[in-house]
């Protein structure tokens, strides 16, 4: 996320308005302007993505000893009894978790100001 954070920061809108000025529409400037802008973050943090879901999984397996945790159950679910639906829906409730998880934490991070005291 950080990859593509500072790859955005970076990221000239003026390159849009040029291509906007040669004829491309709004819609076409995305695929044709800031994914080719973008591809070398993409494919870093895709990189980074897998290889660290990679290291998870091999730490989950090393350490788990006999207990089952989503990630084997994940692993077993594909590779053994052949059943990609729950590997599917097991999948996509971790990304539901985590994502609800790591709003939570951003939610209870944020700090409000207080009007009476000006103090943030």
């Amino acid at each position: 996320m950080l990859i593509l954070r500072g790859a955005i920061a970076a990221f000239d809108p003026d390159q849009i308005a040029v291509a906007r000025t040669l004829g491309v529409s709004a819609w076409r400037a995305y695929p044709a302007v800031i994914v080719p802008a973008l591809r070398p973050a993409l494919i870093s943090a895709a990189s980074l993505s897998i290889a660290t879901a990679f290291g998870a999984y091999g730490t989950a397996a090393t350490l788990s000893r006999g207990y089952r945790t989503i990630p084997l159950e994940i692993g077993t679910a594909f590779t053994e009894r052949f059943a990609p639906e729950l590997a599917a829906g097991l999948s996509v409730l971790v990304c539901c978790l985590t994502t609800t998880l790591l709003w939570g934490l951003n939610t209870a991070g944020q700090v409000t100001p207080n009007p009476e005291t000006n103090e943030t």
